[in-house]
C-alpha cells in the first residue's frame, strides 16, 4: 500500500485543512497517511478517523526559536523515515522548509498558492532558487499550483515549468445540496425588501480585508437607502478580538448598519444555513488567496458576489463583479454596481461562474489528480 506523508502548518478551520482532511477521507482505504501538524490551534477540524491515518503533532508556536524549530523537525525526521513514505506532500509555509531536512530520499511535492504571497515569494526567490532546488536532479519532484495564476507566478520566479502541475481544490459537499436565498435574485427586490445581509468568512488578518469591507459598507449605506447587516464568521479568537480591533474606527462609530461576529461555524448544516441566508458574499482579501474556498462555496450555491482580484478569481468569476483595486472605494463601487444589476443578469452571471467551477473543482477530477501524483512514485 502506498504511504504518503502530508505536512501542514496546522489543522485549523481554513480551506486548506478542510481540503486535506477530505483527501485523506477519500483515500483512507487505499493509501496510508502520516499527517504531520507543525502547531496546534485552539479550534481544529476533526481529523478523519482511520486505521490508515497516523497523526504526528510537533506543537510548535508562532514565536518559536528557529533552533528549536529545526531540532523538533529533525527529531520528527526519524519517525517519518520509520514510516517509510513513498511520497511527501507539503501544504503551505513552513512545510516546504520541513521538506528540506528530509533530503532526496522521497518523492516530495509542494503545494503553492503564489500570486503575491510574501512568504512564498521569500522562500522561492531568496532561498530555493539560490540553492537551485528546482533543478532537474533535485526535489521537489513536482510543484502543485492551485491555479493557473499560481503557475504563471512560479514560472516568473524561475521555477521549471515542467515541474509545475495545476490541481485545483474541490468544494465541500454541502454546496451540492444548498441553495442561495438571496433576495437580490428576485426581479422586484427593490420594492419588497429594506434590508440586505452581506457576509464574509475569514480569520482576523490584516490581509483579509475586514476593515476595507467595513468602510465599504459604511460608504454604501446612504447610496443604497437600505438597512445593512454585515456578518463575519472566523475563529473563536476573532469573535473576541475583531470587535475590539475595529471599534475605534470612524466607520464603526458612525455606522448606520449592524455588524455581527459569529466566531467559527464548524457544523456543516450551520455553515450551509449561514451561506444560504446571505444576500451578498464579499471576499476583500489583499493578495494572499490561492483558491478562495469560502468565496467559491458561496458562488456554488448561487449567492451574488463581490471580490477583489486576489488569487485565481479571474479564472472562474465574472470580471464585472471584481474590484479594480484593493481599496474600500473599489469594493463600494462593485457593491453599488451589483445592487443595480437586474436579477436575471445576476442569475446568468452566477450560472456562468458555477459552470467553470464545476469543471475545475470537480471532486472526482481533483481526487484522481492527487491519486495519480502520489501513486506515480
Amino acid at each position: 500500500m502506498p504511504r504518503v506523508v502530508i505536512i501542514l502548518p496546522s489543522m485549523g478551520l481554513g480551506g486548506a485543512e478542510h481540503f486535506v482532511n477530505r483527501l485523506m477521507n477519500e483515500f483512507g482505504n487505499v493509501i496510508s497517511f502520516l499527517l504531520v501538524i507543525l502547531k496546534d490551534e485552539k479550534k481544529e477540524i476533526a481529523i478523519t478517523k482511520s486505521s490508515n491515518i497516523v497523526v504526528l503533532r510537533l506543537r510548535l508556536s508562532n514565536s518559536v526559536n528557529p533552533v528549536y524549530f529545526i531540532r523538533q523537525i529533525w527529531s520528527a525526521r526519524k519517525k517519518i523515515f520509520r514510516f517509510q513514505p513513498t511520497a511527501v506532500q507539503c501544504f503551505l509555509y513552513p512545510s516546504e522548509l520541513f521538506s528540506l531536512i528530509l533530503g532526496r530520499r522521497f518523492s516530495v511535492y509542494w503545494s503553492i498558492r503564489g500570486t503575491g504571497n510574501p512568504l512564498e515569494q521569500s522562500i522561492l526567490k531568496n532561498l530555493m532558487i539560490r540553492l537551485n532546488l528546482f533543478s532537474a536532479n533535485f526535489f521537489p519532484k513536482k510543484i502543485v499550483a492551485c491555479s493557473e495564476a499560481a503557475k504563471i507566478w512560479a514560472i516568473s520566479k524561475g521555477v521549471n515549468p515542467k515541474k509545475i502541475l495545476v490541481i485545483h481544490n474541490f468544494l465541500d459537499k454541502w454546496t451540492e445540496t444548498s441553495q442561495s436565498k438571496s433576495r437580490l435574485l428576485t426581479n422586484s427586490y427593490q420594492n419588497k425588501i429594506n434590508c440586505i445581509r452581506i457576509g464574509m468568512a475569514a480569520r482576523l488578518d490584516p490581509h483579509k480585508g475586514h476593515f476595507q469591507l467595513i468602510d465599504a459598507v459604511a460608504n454604501s449605506v446612504d447610496a443604497l437607502g437600505l438597512r445593512i447587516t454585515l456578518s463575519f464568521i472566523g475563529t473563536d479568537t476573532d469573535k473576541i478580538c475583531l470587535p475590539k480591533t475595529i471599534t475605534s474606527r470612524e466607520s464603526f462609530i458612525d455606522r448606520d448598519f449592524e455588524i455581527e461576529f459569529l466566531g467559527p461555524v464548524v457544523d456543516v448544516s450551520e455553515k450551509a444555513f449561514w451561506f444560504s441566508n446571505l444576500d451578498i458574499y464579499v471576499m476583500a482579501s489583499q493578495y494572499l488567496e490561492g483558491f478562495p474556498n469560502s468565496l467559491y462555496e458561496a458562488v456554488a450555491i448561487g449567492c451574488p458576489y463581490v471580490s477583489t482580484s486576489s488569487g485565481n478569481v479571474n479564472e472562474f468569476l465574472e470580471s464585472k463583479y471584481l474590484c479594480h483595486s484593493y481599496t474600500s472605494e473599489s469594493i463600494t463601487d462593485r457593491l453599488l454596481f451589483l445592487m443595480n444589476t437586474p436579477a436575471i443578469t445576476l442569475k446568468q452571471d452566477i450560472q456562468k461562474s458555477q459552470a467553470r467551477l464545476k469543471i475545475a473543482a470537480n471532486p472526482q477530477t481533483v481526487s484522481n489528480a492527487y491519486k495519480n501524483l502520489w501513486l506515480n512514485y
